[in-house]
């Protein structure tokens, strides 16, 4: 059902539907009605978006942190890996200090 209503517009909005209508051979109303539903859709099209992107950069953000434990966990295990070297280190240091003062003959220590 179509009603009468007026509105007013600038010259150039004007001017714009009147040269859309001669090139389309589409009336000036219904240029208007279906720029609006244009942008009615474009609108719809535009908040669906940003909920996709909104609902992407949540994953991101869990994606990011798994990353961010897993480089947590990675960074202990090459400190308890450098940890347990230094121990092993340490270890056969003692023992070869052990084995020094083992291999020395008895009467040396007279």
């Amino acid at each position: 059902m179509k009603k009468v209503k007026s509105y007013r517009l600038l010259k150039e909005t004007i001017k714009i539907i009147e040269e859309i209508s001669q090139k389309t051979g589409k009336s000036q109303s219904r240029i208007i009605d279906e720029a609006i539903k244009f942008l009615i859709n474009n609108e719809n099209k535009t908040n669906n978006e940003i909920e996709l992107y909104k609902k992407e950069n949540e994953q991101l953000k869990m994606i990011i942190k798994v990353f961010q434990e897993r480089e947590k966990a990675l960074e202990k295990v090459e400190e308890s890996y450098e940890r347990l070297i230094k121990e092993k280190d340490e270890r056969i240091k003692e023992l070869q200090e052990r084995l020094k003062e083992r291999s020395k003959p008895f009467w040396k220590f007279w």
